[in-house]
């Protein structure tokens, strides 16, 4: 049964597979796991001491092969643990086995480190379990837990949806049509494909790696709520050093580990903006993003509700923000960048935007500002940018 219970699944009703094998008697569809994804087997470990039987019956139903109960304490045996002592079986090839050889055999297969695992068992029952632990052994697979928890979670609400939908369908006659009509929208996520994001992160030289890594592990903090402090990051290098490749990288892995920290399935965690239209990134400018406008004046002009609470629904799980040719970006418009994430993020205090961490890229020797002191400038009243430190890419890549 353990061996079963490692290697097969049952599959839910709505669940389908090509290799599902259908129970008998009308009782649903099972189908063999892969060797890679076999399951951990967690079963009830009774006291040999104080449960003898339970222990001896619980050990064969799971280690030794039967069809019926009566196979575990058979004629002639009036306990468990007689059986599993001094007992035989009798194998379809014809050879003999004593019960507890067999029994033993199967067990070591799942019983790893058991003295070890029972120990720590026991320490758990007397302290309690630290839930932060496996998060910060290992990050990588917490991230991964909770991405399924949330995938989990749209699909629930996703079947939940269309049970609503169809119960309001039934209820209004002209409505109602046959289901095999019914099409689910999906809605369009514009994320690369693992494969592709894995060979990008893949390709990024030394210096381009420290950056990412560094912003790949505020964001397992951030995931694992250990609140960190926002970054303020400028990225700068000559053309041709891989300022935009590196970009994409960030963008892909923020996304896909921040993703968890939205309760809306369309919520928007990692954000990137230019100050200056790039097709290359395909991706809009810092005024049309926050409704800036091209004429950011200061003292700073708070928007209005209507309109901040447009921003607000859509940017309220903002984590990063990506400026790309920030060059182009003066200090009146940093200022004003400053001032709409404070707004949406509903700051009380000077918080620097809000918050969110901020990834400035680009070569100041390139795209100069048109209008307004260029950010190396310093003399200025309010000087946000001498919150930023600076990472130079100087390796030609393209």
């Amino acid at each position: 049964m353990a061996t079963f219970a490692s290697e097969y699944r049952v599959l839910s009703k709505n669940e389908k597979s090509n290799d599902m094998i259908e129970l008998k008697n009308g009782l649903g569809f099972i189908f063999r796991r892969t060797r890679s994804q076999f399951a951990v087997v967690r079963y009830m470990r009774f006291d040999l001491e104080k449960r003898e039987e339970d222990h001896f019956q619980s050990l064969m139903q799971l280690f030794l092969p039967y069809r019926a109960d009566s196979d575990l304490k058979p004629e002639g045996f009036e306990m468990f643990s007689q059986f599993y002592k001094r007992g035989e079986v009798t194998f379809s090839d014809g050879s003999v086995h004593s019960v507890k050889s067999v029994v033993d055999e199967n067990r070591a297969k799942f019983d790893v480190d058991c003295l070890d695992l029972e120990r720590a068992r026991e320490i758990v029952e007397q302290n309690g379990i630290d839930e932060e632990v496996w998060g910060e052994l290992c990050p990588e697979q917490e991230v991964e837990h909770l991405e399924c928890v949330e995938e989990m979670r749209q699909q629930q609400e996703g079947e939940k949806g269309d049970e609503q939908l169809m119960e309001a369908v039934e209820n209004v006659p002209d409505l109602a049509v046959d289901n095999r009509q019914l099409t689910h929208l999906e809605r369009n996520r514009e994320i690369m494909p693992r494969s592709e994001g894995l060979a990008l992160v893949r390709s990024l030289n030394e210096t381009q790696m420290a950056v990412f890594y560094k912003v790949r592990q505020w964001c397992l903090q951030k995931v694992m709520a250990k609140n960190p402090e926002p970054m303020h990051v400028f990225v700068t290098g000559g053309a041709g050093t891989g300022k935009s490749h590196l970009i994409r990288a960030i963008q892909y892995e923020a996304g896909r580990l921040l993703s968890t920290l939205s309760h809306q399935p369309d919520g928007i965690c990692g954000l990137l903006t230019t100050g200056i239209a790039a097709h290359s990134l395909n991706t809009a400018t810092i005024h049309h993003t926050l409704s800036i406008g091209t004429h950011s004046s200061l003292p700073y002009t708070p928007l209005d509700e209507d309109k901040l609470n447009s921003l607000r629904a859509k940017f309220i799980h903002l984590q990063i923000l990506i400026i790309d040719e920030i060059s182009m970006v003066d200090h009146n418009l940093l200022t004003y960048v400053h001032g709409r994430l404070r707004q949406i993020k509903h700051t009380g205090d000077f918080s620097p935007f809000g918050n969110v961490s901020v990834i400035a890229v680009g070569d100041f020797y390139q795209l100069p500002a048109v209008k307004g002191k260029p950010l190396h400038n310093s003399h200025v009243g309010v000087d946000l940018w001498c919150r930023f430190s600076v990472v130079e890419l100087k390796t030609i890549v393209r």
